[in-house]
């Protein structure tokens, strides 16, 4: 196995295996077996997989019931080597379809950490608007001010508005700061046309 693992630039070094526990299923999105011994093992443990966590590898690959090839009695290294790096291409192209890779990045406590950050970068140029809009309030002209950009940056909110309902429903904590960006930016784009209109009257 080092000598296809080697053929493949694929690094190797000491590893050390652990029985599977209730603990992880709790933790853990998705769960693989090699073999269909494993996989009724595993679902021996997690006491026949309620939430459907656990897959057979080959099953992304379109095979659902078939073990990746074990050459521990075959001896035949090339086709495992094969049959993973198929099944594990499939698995990553499942994942970033279904958008898991983004959405469930939690740490050890089980916190989304991607969804803090997004929330933090949201609260960062929400910060902004109100000075934005009580400027465009005091100025009364609308010089300086660039409706395109404004645009854009409604159209980019309305798309987070989006992404947030498909992914996360009506209850998604997200939406709050999403809309409450959308309606500060929405507000200094009627500012924008309010002084526009002004500096057509002083014309």
């Amino acid at each position: 196995m080092k000598a296809e693992l080697k053929l493949h630039g694929i690094p190797f070094s000491k590893r050390q295996a652990r029985q599977i526990n209730n603990s992880d299923y709790e933790k853990w999105d998705l769960i693989i077996a090699m073999d269909r011994e494993n996989l009724s093992d595993i679902n021996h443990v997690v006491g026949n997989d309620p939430l459907k966590k656990v897959r057979l590898l080959m099953s992304f690959a379109g095979e659902e019931n078939r073990s990746v090839s074990d050459p521990w009695y075959t001896r035949d290294f090339v086709r495992a080597y094969n049959d993973i790096h198929r099944a594990c291409e499939a698995l990553l192209k499942s994942l970033v379809d279904s958008n898991a890779v983004i959405d469930t990045v939690f740490d050890e406590k089980g916190i989304n950490v991607v969804k803090i950050l997004e929330t933090i970068m949201l609260i960062c140029f929400g910060a902004a608007w109100p000075f934005s809009i009580v400027k465009s309030w005091k100025a009364r002209t609308a010089k300086g001010k660039s409706i395109g950009f404004l645009i854009v940056i409604l159209v980019g909110y309305i798309s987070g508005i989006a992404k947030v309902i498909l992914s996360d429903g009506l209850g998604g904590f997200l939406l709050i700061p999403y809309l409450i960006n959308f309606a500060m930016v929405a507000c200094d784009v009627c500012l924008y046309f309010r002084n526009a209109g002004l500096d057509r009257e002083n014309n």
